[in-house]
């Protein structure tokens, strides 16, 4: 596999013990399903083509006009997530998912390319619930190892 969205739905639905997937009979599916990938879709595609022209490119190719419109266009988009998520602690309601997992990866991004200022308070404070989670404290701890390693 290599979709990362669909790698994170692979894992969700083969591993339900995890609690990370949401069954299709819950109220919470369709919006599990449109955050799940809307992190790779809607939100991290225009990250990449920001990175390519803002930081990739030898410096002869960067395009700053391009570079700003998809960073502009991602956090349009980021805000509408945000606001589709508004009274929620996460991206279905009061449990975290595989959903959390994709939109909170495009949040982690933006922080990576050096757009972390550049976000609204709710996408700061969602992701900051993230980070907060053991799990995800275990998950960069590992990485952090690894790389050392």
């Amino acid at each position: 596999m290599s979709e990362s969205s669909a790698i994170v739905q692979y894992l969700a639905d083969t591993y339900p013990g995890a609690g990370l997937s949401v069954a299709p009979s819950d109220r919470a599916y369709p919006d599990y399903l449109n955050f799940l990938h809307m992190g790779e879709a809607t939100l991290t595609f225009p990250q990449t083509l920001y990175f390519r022209y803002a930081m990739l490119e030898p410096q002869e190719r960067r395009n700053p006009q391009v570079a700003e419109d998809y960073r502009r266009w991602f956090l349009k988009r980021l805000d509408v997530a945000m606001g589709m998520m508004s009274g929620r602690d996460y991206a279905c309601g009061d449990h975290f998912t595989a959903a959390d997992i994709s939109v909170g990866y495009a949040i982690k991004f933006a922080e990576a390319l050096g757009l972390g200022d550049d976000l609204a308070p709710a996408a700061t404070e969602y992701f900051r619930r993230l980070e907060a989670r053991p799990a995800y404290r275990r998950a960069m701890a590992v990485e952090r190892d690894n790389a050392i390693e």
